[in-house]
């Protein structure tokens, strides 16, 4: 009689408490270290703005911008573009804010402030700067053009973008020409159209321009013809000098006489 073999009775590994695994431990260290550098983050009060530098306003107080910004945020979580857009949205004076975080607690804020390159009156007369833009209420300024009708269906009200910044730059090198290379002021300038440009001179007469033609050409033909055939003393007489087609017009034409 054959032995049977004999199987040796199966022992039960017990499972290892995850108390003892090291690398339990170790998640467990990295994961109360991450929670613990968040909360000094993003929610202690060391990282909590305290100061706010402003810096390059001329014309804008001081508090009004401070107003505009979130305060008391924490400065990882203070959102600057946010706050740019704010600032710009209410404050038309101002064309460009930059905004710097300077740890533990500061911001600095650079303002730009708009520069006024010209009038334009419609019941009421407003600054604007080179793009064109209505920034800010005045009076009459002598000191810079002033230009009229600029054949809006609504009042200028600030924010408004009234003159493209090519056509406005045409009419500000205009302005410049009478000034520096005709020696002859500008009372006022007036846009009849999207085109013409009429500019009524000290002297009485008037020129008209057409602001999206080659403007050199119109001043250069402006010039000789004041110098040729206009001298000052005939310029009593003189009405306007049309200069918007390929031949300049003058009325009247007897002063060539």
């Amino acid at each position: 009689m054959k032995n049977q073999g004999f199987r040796k009775p199966h022992r039960m590994r017990r499972k290892k408490s995850i108390l003892k695994n090291s690398f339990f431990w170790i998640a467990l260290g990295i994961t109360i270290l991450i929670f613990l550098l968040s909360y000094f983050l993003f929610f202690s009060d060391f990282f909590r703005i305290r100061n706010i530098e402003i810096s390059g306003n001329q014309k804008t107080e001081t508090q009004i911008i401070e107003n505009l910004i979130e305060r008391d945020k924490n400065i990882f979580l203070f959102n600057s573009e946010k706050n740019k857009e704010n600032i710009l949205n209410n404050i038309f004076q101002i064309t460009q804010v930059g905004i710097n975080k300077k740890l533990p607690c500061i911001l600095k804020i650079e303002i730009e402030e708009r520069e006024p390159v010209a009038v334009v009156c419609q019941n009421e007369c407003f600054y604007i700067d080179k793009q064109g833009m209505v920034f800010e209420r005045t009076t009459e300024d002598g000191q810079i053009p002033k230009i009229n009708n600029l054949n809006l269906q609504q009042d200028l009200k600030l924010g408004d973008k009234v003159l493209d910044e090519e056509n406005l730059n045409q009419i500000l090198i205009i302005e410049s020409a009478f000034k520096k290379d005709l020696g002859i002021l500008v009372g006022s300038m007036e846009l009849a159209s999207e085109r013409r440009l009429n500019v009524f001179t000290s002297q009485g007469w008037q020129a008209y321009f057409d602001i999206q033609k080659d403007i050199s050409w119109q001043i250069t033909e402006l010039k000789s013809i004041l110098e040729k055939e206009i001298p000052l003393e005939k310029r009593e007489k003189l009405k306007y000098i049309d200069l918007r087609f390929e031949k300049v017009y003058v009325f009247p034409e007897s002063i060539f006489d």
